[in-house]
Order: C-alpha cells, then structure tokens, then sequence
C-alpha cells in the first residue's frame, strides 16, 4: 500500500491532468493509444502518444530528483 501511495503521489505531483489521465489508462488500463486518443477527443496530431512521451519524460525527471536526494 506504501509503494501504491507513492506512486500515486509521484504522478500528481510530475504530470498534469491530461497526462495522468493517458498514462493510467493505457498502463493502469491497458487501453491502447488510439482508444484513449478517441475517448479524450484529443486533436494533437500524435493524439494520446504525444502524452505518453512527456509523461515517461517528465517522471524520469521526477525519479532522478527523487534518487539524487536519496528517497527510494
């Protein structure tokens, strides 16, 4: 339970909204981009992927910091 409320928290506080949203649903959910990019009515042009990128990005980001400051 520990680990499920860290993750939760390192995704509240590394991804915004539509982002969380991506992320969950295609790897909490497995729902595939091209479904989330409909349900969404997302009209970037990479539609759903665009967000699964910036969010693998941004939690990278998230995890070094997390690392560098000696959090596990």
């Amino acid at each position: 339970q520990e680990a499920t409320r860290r993750m939760h928290a390192l995704l509240n506080s590394a991804l915004d909204e539509t982002e969380r949203v991506v992320f969950t649903m295609h790897y909490g959910d497995d729902v595939p981009l091209e479904a989330i990019t409909r349900a969404l009515r997302l009209e970037n042009a990479s539609g759903a992927k665009a967000y699964i990128v910036s969010a693998k990005r941004k939690l990278g980001r998230a995890v070094e910091r997390l690392k560098a400051r000696g959090a596990h």
